[in-house]
């Protein structure tokens, strides 16, 4: 059975990988020469990838082409990619001045994901792996996201189940709203222990020239290290998310309209 599910797996993977290499449409006699794959079992395959979007039909010879659900997949890949190479250098300059671990996550879906870190050199630390993921409702780096997320999103997350890491999780809606709030006011999250005991972060959002959420920089700690420092650190913080795409966080705040 697993050689089966191999065997179709690689077949998926080649039949997708020869439709990237033609700009154009591409015949399934074309397909089957360079996949290796019998033409009635490639047409079932084809099928398959059209129906979940990731191979398109159409035009006078019915030919196929790479689907929109693969190049949207792909644009935000370069996207992330883009975003990672531009904010490297705040964040090393961030990390630079508090000597922590500085992560740079984003939205997926009701989640953070972690796209690029730059890990302390002090032996105490926190880390944070790339493509890691995490709940919106607890740490600085998911508050800071939700605050600016589109309103929608933060109803949901609000009115969803709020699960508890530590006792100093934000489980209550009402405690968690009122703390949005205050972090768009203030333009910064601070979270002690929320998600792990004895740690600490502190995290801004970047909004684009529109005033909607890019992503978010986050810094992560032993609990200690951030004692009579969160003022300090956020502003500096602030200053360099501001600059980081040439825009200044707008002054409206608020969840944001999607």
């Amino acid at each position: 059975m697993s050689s089966k599910v191999n065997d179709l797996a690689r077949a998926m993977t080649q039949i997708l990988t020869t439709l990237n290499k033609y700009e154009g449409d591409v015949g399934i006699r074309e397909i089957a020469a360079e996949c290796g794959v019998p033409k009635s079992s490639l047409h079932r395959m084809l099928q398959a990838l059209k129906e979940e979007g990731w191979v398109y039909q159409g035009g006078e010879d019915n030919n196929y082409r790479i689907g929109l659900r693969l190049l949207v997949l792909a644009s935000q890949s370069r996207l992330r990619m883009g975003l990672v190479k531009q904010l490297h250098p705040i964040m090393k300059r961030i990390s630079d001045f508090c000597g922590q671990t500085v992560i740079l996550s984003v939205l997926e879906g009701k989640q953070t994901v972690c796209l690029h870190t730059i890990e302390s050199n002090k032996r105490i630390r926190v880390d944070s792996q790339v493509g890691s993921k995490g709940s919106l409702h607890a740490g600085a780096s998911g508050k800071a996201l939700l605050a600016f997320a589109p309103r929608e999103l933060c109803e949901e997350i609000l009115n969803g189940s709020l699960k508890s890491y530590t006792p100093f999780t934000i489980t209550e809606p009402g405690r968690l709203r009122t703390e949005l709030e205050k972090i768009r006011k203030n333009r910064y999250a601070v979270s002690i222990e929320e998600l792990d005991p004895g740690a600490a972060a502190i995290a801004v959002p970047i909004l684009d020239q529109r005033g909607e959420l890019v992503a978010g920089l986050s810094i992560a700690g032993p609990r200690f290290d951030f004692e009579g420092k969160e003022l300090e650190w956020s502003k500096e913080m602030l200053r360099l998310a501001e600059s980081a795409l040439e825009n200044p966080l707008d002054e409206k705040g608020g969840c944001r309209e999607s």
